[in-house]
């Protein structure tokens, strides 16, 4: 064995030797576009030519170059794109018409004069590999000639058309592709999932309507007509938001009419846009649009392409571009380009999207928090990360929004503190009464609850291997994070030395992984392996705990010993401790691991605060036990978002309306903790009831753990006496997904209950009575789906048991399922079934099986009422059972049973049609038995509007007496289950 693993260990070291010599030294290819383009407004096209040269400084020959087709990627169904699109679930382009598509083909490709074949991918029809008539060697230049020809697509992701007369050309001309040391890089283009291009410079002149106003990548080259044009549009811009209210309102009104009204397509302008070391090139052009101008820091010119309606309360966003080439010139690098503008526009891959010297908006604004700003200055900060840092972001996303998005954390904090992104005082007439948002806690919000139900990923995947739900929050929110862990252990002088030589270092190149840590390691000197291994290859997080501490006095001095450990998995980890003495003395070490060597500290007084990772720049599960003692507790009156800093308990009044018993219950609500991470979570409730002079209550206490085998398992225990029930319950919730999939979802859960319905009159007479059982339950459910399909089934076994004074004695099966597909993009089917048995004759009541569907016999769910015309338990929609909305009535006969069957077909068979649905059910009144069994059916309509549908069962088999066969009967169904008819 021994000799065998020293032969494993040669042949490992002389790869690695192999690997080290073989690789190619850096290099950097070069590339240079001139580009002619003319705008088809009416027809959503552009035609052009293109002047590429290209030149090979790789130390390798070759044969063949590869061009980005981007816009391809909308022409069909079978793109890469539209097949992300499908995993993701999104529909609007799968369902588009033609017209709603792009393209980008090429008319002609010449070098020399000499006609080029190309050739497409088979899967991937947006790159395009093109065979050279000559190989070219190192130090030699190729100049493609392309003719080519493009549609712009409704807005799908990122380029496209809309409303008419406004442009989005992002990825819209043939793209080199890059090749470095590892090869060529066809990437195709993604909604998930970024470029990768080379620098270069572009020389590109736009042709369209004189009227239409454009910014683009690059500055105005000798062209003092359209520089006057823009000029003007600042000028009356500036008017415009001096004017008061009504004023704009009108101005705006006119100002659209008047820019239809002499809107020439016929009268055209080319405008010329010229850039330098750039890897890309975007423009937008709209008709409409108002210009905000502003030049600044130096003299970089920023334009603000606005819609009107938008212009005023985007009056600051100019401010926005200056504070964030200011502050990322301080903490990263210089900014090196003579501009900075910002367009509003439409966008579907996210808020915003960034391109060299320009980029699009997407979000609204509102007075009361700082989002705008903070989509502004996090787009305009990739001028660095992306622009002048040109990763490639399909390799790694965090190297663009993961970098980006830490420094995006720093910019909030410095301008705005901690709480940075609302304002709720002018929500609430300047009442400070709930605790404002900051950039800080959305990332710990998203990661944090990604970690607690253990379906977070590592940063090391490539942008199209996460799923929807884990691109961003991995990407940006773990990313942001790692970096706040890195500079507290580096310290912040040492980590931002570090991250300005990163970007004096490859400003203009195409750094990867290796070379931002490597740079981090020379200018701190610190060996950093075990962080790259711990924070970005794995999934480990830290849990710190101060676990004991020892004092004792040694003469003038209080020698305290502090041992931490950390309950997490990423072992590797030191943090900082820190003790505060009564004297208002502070003390910081660092811890190294170790969880058996205390750190040792010495005061003159008694330590009042003995902490690990004071400031919470290590991300953990939770900070609630970094302290020695208790942690810190908070009381509020009003809700608050949640914290992650302290235990907060919240108290409230309460009141509620009963209408048939209590009348009205007055008491009051308390609970504590943070219900996203679900640690010792628990509520609280009590009344008084005025008519029946009775007490209720009900407290709950809820913790999550992570078991074997489950993601986490949620256990709760609840206790409550309302509307004349007592009931004690334990339930054991468990989640399983596989890490990166967003589907399947499966839970098992398990329940014990026992239950004492003590009081009839708060409940129809029907359905329930008085019982004293206990209930084990066992429910499985699985939830999987696709974009035109998708499945549900539940399976729940139910075991009744007497308790003292009862002969409850009985056990029940369900079995429950729908399967949908989506036939086109207005048309649909459902098919649901379900399958009930009751075996044993001792049951309480409410436990039948209903026609209508569940009626929530042991307060499972929230509902209004139990009784009366508005109560739930007459339009049973409460998510399961045989849901035949028609047999509504308790006191239908045929209403429950021991046995039943129903199956249902839901139709939305064309656009201006409602839907559909007919039900067919077999409900019997003995165990397993064909015979007795009722067979009845219904139909009707459905509608939905926002989250509520309305149901019109118009026919049913077997109405209850006095009834007919054909009615009127209307329901309402909210989303979330809860359901009430009249």
């Amino acid at each position: 064995m021994g000799g065998t693993m020293r032969l494993k260990a040669i042949c490992f070291s002389l790869l690695i030797f192999t690997m080290a010599f073989s690789q190619k030294p850096y290099f950097q290819q070069e590339v240079h576009y001139k580009i002619d383009v003319t705008l088809n407004v009416l027809a959503k096209t552009y035609s052009g030519h293109e002047r590429l040269t290209y030149i090979n400084h790789s130390p390798d020959t070759l044969t063949y170059v590869w061009l980005h087709l981007y816009p391809n990627a909308y022409r069909n169904n079978n793109t890469p794109f539209a097949r992300q699109q499908m995993e993701q679930r999104i529909s609007q382009f799968y369902f588009s018409d033609s017209a709603a598509r792009g393209y980008l083909k090429l008319t002609a490709l010449r070098s020399n004069g000499k006609q080029l074949s190309y050739s497409l991918k088979n899967d991937a029809i947006d790159e395009a590999k093109i065979d050279l008539p000559l190989p070219l060697f190192p130090g030699d230049t190729i100049t493609l000639e392309i003719d080519f020809e493009g549609k712009f697509p409704r807005v799908f992701s990122r380029m496209g058309t809309w409303d008419g007369y406004y442009f989005a050309a992002t990825q819209w001309y043939p793209k080199m592709v890059v090749y470095d040391r590892l090869g060529w890089h066809p990437d195709s283009y993604l909604d998930l999932g970024e470029f990768y291009g080379e620098y270069g410079t572009f020389d590109v002149k736009i042709t369209l309507p004189e009227l239409f106003v454009i910014d683009a990548t690059g500055m105005l080259k000798d062209d003092v007509a359209e520089e006057t044009f823009m000029r003007q549009l600042a000028d009356t811009t500036r008017y415009f938001l001096n004017l008061d209210k009504a004023d704009r309102k009108q101005f705006i009104k006119n100002w659209k009419h008047d820019r239809e009204r002499q809107l020439d397509l016929s009268k055209t302008k080319t405008v010329h846009f010229y850039a330098e070391n750039v890897h890309d090139f975007a423009w937008f052009a709209g008709l409409h649009y108002m210009v905000l101008r502003k030049i600044h820091n130096g003299g970089v010119l920023t334009n603000v392409l606005v819609h009107p309606e938008s212009a005023y309360n985007w009056r600051h966003v100019p401010d926005y571009v200056k504070k964030t080439v200011s502050f990322y010139g301080k903490m990263v690098g210089p900014y090196q380009y003579p501009k900075a503008s910002v367009v509003q526009g439409q966008l579907r891959a996210g808020g915003g999207m960034e391109y060299p010297m320009i980029t699009i908006i997407s979000i609204p604004h509102s007075d009361w928090e700082n989002f705008l700003e903070m989509v502004v200055m996090h787009e305009v900060g990739h001028n660095w990360f992306m622009g002048m840092l040109g990763s490639d972001e399909r390799a790694s996303t965090f190297l663009d929004e993961g970098v980006n998005s830490f420094v995006e954390l720093k910019y909030l904090e410095h301008y705005y503190g901690k709480y940075n992104l609302t304002n709720f005082k002018k929500l609430f007439f300047g009442l400070d009464i709930l605790r404002d948002l900051g950039d800080w806690q959305l990332l710990q919000m998203a990661f944090g609850t990604k970690v607690s139900e253990r379906t977070d990923l590592p940063l090391d995947l490539r942008a199209e291997e996460y799923d929807r739900s884990n691109y961003g929050v991995i990407n940006y929110q773990k990313g942001a994070l790692m970096l706040l862990a890195l500079e507290e252990y580096l310290t912040p002088p040492v980590f931002w030395k570090g991250m300005r030589e990163y970007f004096a270092r490859w400003n203009g190149k195409h750094p990867t992984v290796n070379d931002f840590f490597q740079t981090m390691e020379e200018v701190s000197g610190k060996e950093l392996d075990w962080f790259v291994e711990d924070w970005y290859h794995s999934t480990r997080y830290c849990d710190f705990v101060i676990k004991t501490v020892k004092k004792k006095r040694e003469g003038d001095s209080l020698k305290i010993e502090v041992w931490v450990e950390n309950k997490g998995t990423m072992k590797d980890m030191p943090a900082p401790v820190r003790v505060v003495s009564a004297s208002g003395d502070t003390l910081q070490k660092w811890w190294n691991g170790n969880p058996e060597q205390p750190l040792v500290f010495k005061t003159k007084d008694k330590p009042l605060k003995i902490e690990v990772n004071p400031r919470h720049s290590i991300f953990e599960m939770s900070y609630l036990n970094n302290q020695a003692g208790l942690p810190p507790v908070e009381i509020h009156f009003v809700p608050q978002i949640p914290s992650f800093e302290t235990y907060e308990v919240i108290i409230l009044p309460y009141y509620w309306y009963e209408s048939f018993v209590d009348k009205h219950r007055l008491g009051g609500m308390i609970w504590g903790g943070n219900p996203i991470l679900k640690q010792w979570f628990w509520t609280g409730k009590a009344y008084y009831a005025t008519k029946t002079k009775r007490h209720g209550y009900r407290l709950t206490l809820t913790n999550r753990f992570h078991l074997p085998l489950a993601n986490y398992t949620d256990v709760k225990a609840e206790w409550f006496d309302v509307d004349g029930m007592r009931k004690k319950g334990l339930y054991f919730s468990n989640y399983f997904q596989r890490r990166g999939k967003d589907y399947p979802k499966k839970y098992l859960n398990f329940a014990l209950e026992a239950v004492d319905l003590y009081r009839g009159d708060y409940y129809e007479s029907s359905m329930f009575q008085k019982a004293r059982y206990g209930v084990i339950t066992m429910e499985g459910k699985y939830l999987t789906g696709k974009m035109l399909t998708g499945l549900s089934a539940v399976f729940r076994l139910q075991k009744g048991m007497q308790l003292a004074g009862s002969k409850t004695n009985y056990l029940k099966v369900e079995i429950g399922g729908n399967w949908w597909a989506r036939v086109s993009k207005n048309s649909w089917f459902r098919l649901e079934g379900y399958w009930a048995n009751i075996w044993g004759a001792a049951y309480p009541r409410q436990e039948s099986i209903f026609a209508g569907g569940e009626i929530d016999p042991r307060h499972q769910k929230f509902v209004f009422s139990r009784r009366g015309s508005l109560a739930p338990n007459r339009h049973y929609t409460l998510g399961q059972g045989m849901k035949m909305y028609g047999y509504g009535d308790p006191d239908n006969r045929y209403f429950l049973g021991k046995s039943g069957a129903a199956l249902s077909l839901t139709v939305k068979p064309w656009k201006y049609l409602p839907v559909m649905y007919g039900s067919g059910a077999a409900l019997g009144q003995k165990s397993m038995g064909l015979k007795g069994n009722q067979l009845f059916a219904e139909a009707g309509l459905k509608f939905n509007v926002a989250s509520i549908e309305m149901i019109f069962p118009l026919y049913i088999s077997d109405p209850a007496p006095g009834e007919k066969h054909l009615a009127f009967r209307f329901l309402l169904n909210y989303s979330f289950r809860l359901s009430f008819g009249f």
